[in-house]
């Protein structure tokens, strides 16, 4: 959201009319739509949810990497992931439990 202020601050307007955010809505992390962010501007914008944010501010929010980018599959996340080691056992536990039922 750093960004997004400091274009509203530079310009006046928002210039932007879409954000891409990773792996910030899914089974282990919802802080797009949950963690308040904090903005220099106004005193409402600091109880916004990121998503409520770009909502105010007619941004079109893209939530990609819905599995975590493979955290949250059999195959699990690359090495460069940077999930901590307990998130990925427990992602890993919790594919192997899927693929358990699934049979």
């Amino acid at each position: 959201h750093q960004i997004l202020e400091g274009a509203l601050q530079k310009f006046g307007t928002m210039v932007f009319d879409q954000c891409l955010t990773y792996s910030h809505y899914n089974l282990h992390d919802t802080s797009l739509m949950t963690r308040p962010i904090t903005t220099d501007k106004e005193e409402d914008d600091k109880k916004l949810s990121y998503a409520d944010y770009c909502e105010k501010h007619s941004i079109t929010l893209l939530a990609a990497a819905p599995l975590s980018m493979g955290l949250l599959t059999h195959a699990g996340p690359p090495e460069w992931h940077p999930a901590n080691q307990s998130l990925q056992d427990a992602c890993r536990q919790a594919a192997s439990i899927c693929e358990q039922q699934s049979s």
